[in-house]
């Protein structure tokens, strides 16, 4: 039905001639799925019968013949290909062949098992005395001779089905009301994912800081952007559970493996040289060492999973690192890597983190501005 829907204008010869140069050209087609579990007729294959069942299974077509075994015979045993060159027949072709035929026959009695097991009520096997030797009917002896002849003149008659005609008493009003049935029954989700905001951790590496022009009170970083971003937030991270040490020689070495790592992954279109990883290091460590950030140090985790519901509104976020004393959250930290932000900027890092304030019901948060050191502490609204 799903290959015919489309000629409903051609007609049924148009239909027709296209299912026959289809078969002709052996053009495939997925297997359809009736709409009806019951009260049907499927046709289908032995291999996508796997798993299946159905009451009622009549094995069709068994007298097709196998295929012929092709020109170029691959041995499993040894990973071997096979063939006859020149009209010469090599001497293991004939071994290969033997080897090939015995896999697939053990093939074909598998299907079968396949084939004869998805009945759940009533199993019929034809029987075909005149099939030829390489058919399908002779792959194994499946005791037709000793089962009872089906009787069709002894089944039941069918008793067609009265249809009563529903009427449609749907009207305006009731129509409404189920669609508003169905709306209140499928809330909207709106998802707040603050983390994706933050432009120095973004997929994407771009220039994703912004400069004011009018102010040079900070030098210029050599390959500033959302690489060197992510690197340092992967440094903030080792050092404070300790996986990296906190030398010079120990950050530079890892933010160059960093730096290699994450060239290979992303097109750099820049003119300009990449980040450099000395200098990531020395920022890293430079921020471990702020004195505002002293008292917090032997509380700090990393990279903490926030999660929160207010339908239809839903947010899920990462804190760069929290202050946890006891089960209590008192301090979410946001690290920034921008050179030189903007006021516009800073209020929407304040505003990120204000989020994962109401979440965490910290009463203090902090974003750090690697670069410049500076610390801006941010209080819930």
């Amino acid at each position: 039905m799903t290959l015919a829907r489309p000629y409903n204008v051609a007609g049924l010869r148009a239909f027709a001639l296209d299912l026959q140069r289809g078969w002709q050209s052996k053009r495939r087609h997925p297997e359809g799925r009736v709409d009806a579990s019951e009260d049907s007729v499927e046709i289908v294959t032995m291999h996508s019968a796997k798993g299946l069942e159905w009451p009622v299974v009549i094995t069709v077509n068994s007298s097709t013949r196998f295929k012929p075994q092709d020109q170029f015979v691959y041995r499993q045993s040894d990973d071997t290909i096979h063939w006859i060159v020149g009209g010469i027949e090599p001497p293991a072709l004939a071994a290969a062949r033997e080897e090939e035929e015995f896999r697939e026959a053990r093939q074909r009695e598998r299907l079968w098992y396949v084939a004869t097991t998805r009945a759940r009520d009533l199993l019929v096997i034809p029987e075909l005395p005149g099939a030829p030797s390489r058919s399908w009917s002779r792959v194994m002896n499946l005791g037709q001779k000793e089962l009872p002849e089906i009787q069709a003149d002894m089944l039941p008659e069918p008793v067609p089905g009265v249809v009563h005609p529903a009427a449609n008493d749907q009207t305006e009003i009731v129509f409404a009301a189920e669609r508003k049935t169905l709306a209140d029954a499928s809330p909207p989700i709106i998802w707040d994912r603050p983390s994706e905001r933050d432009a120095d951790r973004s997929a994407e590496i771009v220039d994703a800081f912004v400069l004011d022009d009018a102010s040079h009170a900070w030098p210029e970083i050599d390959g500033a952007g959302a690489l060197r971003g992510s690197i340092l937030h992967k440094l903030m991270e080792e050092l404070l559970t300790g996986e990296l040490g906190s030398t010079r020689g120990q950050a530079a070495a890892r933010a160059a493996e960093l730096l290699v790592q994450l060239e290979s992954s992303v097109r750099d279109e820049r003119d300009e040289g990449g980040p450099d990883a000395l200098e990531m290091a020395e920022t890293a460590l430079r921020t471990l060492a702020l004195p505002e950030l002293a008292p917090f140090l032997g509380l700090l985790v990393p990279e903490i999973p926030l999660w929160a519901a207010n339908p239809p509104h839903y947010l899920a976020g990462r804190a760069d690192a929290a202050a946890i004393e006891g089960e209590r959250i008192a301090l979410v930290i946001d690290w920034k890597s921008d050179v030189n932000p903007t006021t516009a900027a800073h209020g929407a890092h304040a505003a990120q983190l204000r989020d994962y304030l109401s979440v965490t019901n910290a009463q203090r948060g902090a974003v750090v501005y690697m670069t410049t050191g500076q610390v801006s502490w941010i209080e819930p609204t």
